[in-house]
């Protein structure tokens, strides 16, 4: 029962991280004080972040079902080994989605950065 309680604290952590993140890239997307690209083959990149989103989402997703299911081990002593198996499932889950997003997002920033290294098309909006 204590591990299933850390896990579901590590869960709460990345959840938090998660949230910060989608909330971090929202407002880099929506932010008017940053360097821009001018031209549409450039700007193309910023799709990438929908599917980084949606992924970090499936995280979010996941990581709320793992103390649900610890309450419910709680409940349901008789069931501790099934709800284990299920919470071991979810954390799984929301780590990877996490690590997918965030892989995603770093290839964003990646064509982001190379961009603003070598093009001088820049407008500052």
């Amino acid at each position: 029962m204590e591990a299933m309680a850390l896990v579901a604290e590590n869960s709460k952590i990345l959840t938090d991280w998660a949230l910060a993140i989608l909330g971090g890239s929202i407002i880099t997307v929506l932010s008017a004080s940053y360097l821009r690209p001018k031209y549409i083959v450039a700007r193309i990149s910023y799709l990438l972040f929908l599917p980084a989103w949606f992924l970090i989402g499936l995280s979010m997703y996941h990581g709320s079902k793992v103390p649900l299911r610890v309450i419910a081990g709680k409940i349901s002593p008789d069931l501790s080994t099934e709800i284990a198996k299920k919470i071991n499932h979810d954390f799984l889950l929301q780590r990877e989605f996490l690590g997918y997003g965030l892989a995603i997002l770093m290839v964003w920033l990646f064509v982001y950065l190379l961009w603003w290294i070598f093009h001088e098309e820049a407008q500052n909006t």
